[in-house]
């Protein structure tokens, strides 16, 4: 691509369907939640919207497969709203409500296990644990248009704070920092 071009993210996957919001021809850190295979078009999000862009103009970035955590893994939820920037090398905090809790302190991932779409994360908290489950499939926040790639369930054994010992919490993740 030209470098005073851009890559057009459409409404659908068709060249003449109508153009939502571009890239520049250099844009980095674009992550692609979906494909078309069949006629060469990804899924990608533009702002609180998703589009599709022609995989001919995308390159891969090698080691950028989420399940290698290169980078952390940006989740959120509704119902209660919680957020949690998981990074399974280094402390996180989970955010439930407006309320800090933490730190999540990383001791355990699983890797792929045969399947190189879902991964678990162990991280113990000052009352307990927090096992994540992460698996790459459509989802979607509810509270945007936006599409995500990866799925997360975080299961709280023990108390931590106003959570409570078996609460489960469900959301989305995005290796794209939000």
């Amino acid at each position: 691509m030209a470098s005073d071009d851009v890559l057009n993210i459409r409404s659908a996957p068709e060249a003449s369907s109508d153009i939502i919001a571009t890239l520049q021809h250099d844009a980095k850190g674009i992550e692609v939640v979906g494909t078309d295979d069949a006629k060469g078009w990804a899924i990608v999000n533009a702002g609180e919207q998703a589009g599709w862009v022609s995989l001919a103009y995308l390159r891969l970035v090698p080691d950028a497969m989420w399940t290698n955590m290169s980078s952390p893994l940006a989740c959120y939820g509704t119902e209660p709203f919680w957020d949690v920037m998981l990074t399974p090398r280094a402390p996180s905090t989970l955010t439930v409500n407006a309320d800090a809790y933490g730190p999540m302190i990383p001791v355990w991932e699983s890797g792929a296990w045969g399947n190189p779409l879902r991964m678990i994360l162990r991280h113990d908290i000052p009352d307990g644990e927090i096992v994540s489950y992460i698996e790459a499939e459509s989802c979607n926040d509810g509270m945007s248009d936006r599409e995500f790639g990866l799925s997360l369930r975080m299961i709280i054994d023990g108390s931590e704070g106003g959570l409570r010992d078996g609460a489960v919490l469900r959301g989305c993740c995005s290796i794209a920092e939000r």
